[in-house]
């Protein structure tokens, strides 16, 4: 980064053999190949640990809305994301590291694709932990709490909690749908009065 910004543009690789010390162009080109190379081979080897993922999010019913394509492609690029971050000096597998990534984007995409107007990922998270905690107070209580309770528990506010609620409650209809009378038959044109 020093460089490309002393030089004002991109280094070709002759400067950058030159500012690395004694190192040839056509030594650096040669690692750089073999780098892709080793990063394309382990993307490639790890490609049935997303499909796992995937399929597991799809039997368990929680993916089963979605495309299985589009959640394998979000996985896959998890996967290479986790091949670029890898560091082997950690200490961790590559395939424990990886499979924090592929959950996440796998999660991160299931979660954007459930809704025709997408939420922000902290209400959902939100609404899991409020949903989570309701089922605590009513196994707790042996009843139905009430939002104060239901509140306090989640360390929410009274309106933080039905904003959430309603937010993540809220569906989508067609335009196309048939639009009923609401109105009540005495306040109707003409009908008595």
């Amino acid at each position: 980064d020093d460089l490309e910004s002393s030089l004002g543009r991109v280094p070709t690789d002759e400067e950058w053999c030159a500012a690395a010390g004694k190192i040839n162009a056509e030594a650096l080109r040669n690692a750089i190949d073999a780098g892709m190379e080793a990063k394309n081979q382990l993307v490639t080897s790890n490609l049935r640990m997303v499909q796992g993922v995937v399929n597991l999010y799809i039997r368990n019913g929680l993916g089963s809305q979605y495309n299985a394509g589009d959640l394998m492609q979000e996985g896959i690029l998890a996967l290479i994301r986790a091949a670029e971050k890898f560091d082997p000096s950690r200490g961790f597998r590559f395939s424990t590291y990886a499979m924090y990534w592929i959950r996440a984007a796998v999660k991160r995409s299931q979660i954007l694709q459930s809704r025709v107007v997408p939420i922000p990922q902290r209400l959902h998270e939100t609404h899991k932990r409020v949903v989570r905690k309701e089922k605590e107070l009513r196994t707790e209580l042996g009843r139905s709490p009430t939002d104060k309770e239901l509140a306090d528990a989640c360390e929410l506010s009274e309106v933080q909690l039905k904003r959430c609620l309603r937010a993540v409650g809220q569906e989508c209809h067609s335009l196309d749908a048939a639009i009923q009378n609401t109105l009540r038959p005495d306040k109707m044109a003409g009908g008595g009065g």
